[in-house]
């Protein structure tokens, strides 16, 4: 049975010395958007800027996968500078429509360096609080003692962490198994609106997927990033953390909240 306690990354974090310390300094900021943001997820977005992260982020395009091709290219056009590579150690991919602290980025980026794999938050579908946008995959489960995340708190909890294909809402890449899956996939071209055509790497698209003898489903791009980072780095593991997205009001997953698979 899967335990469905969630931590509150405010009980292990101080926002507000999160950024007098400038906590996130080391933390790239990925954020496609078609139309912008509301001023929730705005505000939130900028809380993370006050902590010291860097945002990329990017407006105007309808279709998503391409999108995040789009951010992903530039991305490492960013990393490719000697120094920005040498301070930003992880990548957060953030939907506009997310509500969060900077306690619940420090919590999922600290756990992605913990365990050196892509770690997201657990969240729900827009809308509908009874589904998490999360899918099981079939690997092993990651644990280790709370400790190492605090060593000055005096607990012998563990952590763990579960191995997933999930979406791109909430989610802290190591820099570096970014970079390499953004190396190793195909590179594609796309026409700017200026009638430049630039390549960026392929990291994800959406469409039928075979699944055998004429069977298909529907691949998003969120699970088409989250199958690449399986193939090409470490995988991807859902953190018993949760963050809201945002509807008519910010939703959190219910307490019985299913797995879409």
């Amino acid at each position: 049975m899967e335990n469905r306690t969630y931590l509150n990354p405010k009980n292990y974090y101080d926002n507000r010395r999160l950024e007098e310390e400038k906590a996130l300094s080391s933390l790239l900021v990925l954020m496609p958007s078609y139309r912008g943001q509301e001023a929730l997820p705005r505000n939130c977005l900028e809380s993370l800027v006050r902590c010291g992260a860097e945002v990329i982020a990017s407006y105007e395009c309808s279709d998503p996968a391409l999108h995040r091709c789009i951010v992903a290219e530039r991305a490492m056009n960013f990393l490719s500078d000697p120094k920005n590579a040498a301070t930003y150690t992880h990548v957060l991919w953030v939907d506009d429509d997310m509500v969060f602290t900077p306690a619940e980025a420090a919590f999922v980026f600290h756990l992605s360096d913990l365990f050196d794999a892509a770690i997201s938050a657990r969240y729900c579908k827009r809308g509908n609080s009874n589904r998490l946008t999360l899918k099981h995959f079939y690997a092993d489960v990651l644990s280790a003692p709370l400790s190492e995340l605090f060593p000055l708190l005096d607990t012998v909890d563990e952590i763990e962490v579960i191995p997933a294909l999930c979406g791109m809402g909430f989610l802290v890449v190591p820099a570096f198994q970014f970079a390499e899956h953004c190396r190793r996939v195909p590179q594609c071209e796309h026409q700017t609106s200026d009638g430049r055509t630039v390549s960026m790497p392929a990291i994800c698209s959406s469409g039928p997927l075979d699944l055998t003898r004429g069977r298909f489903c529907w691949c998003s791009e969120d699970e088409c990033y989250c199958r690449g980072l399986w193939h090409y780095s470490n995988g991807v593991y859902v953190a018993p953390i949760q963050v809201a997205h945002l509807s008519s009001v910010p939703l959190v997953p219910a307490k019985d909240a299913i797995w879409l698979g």
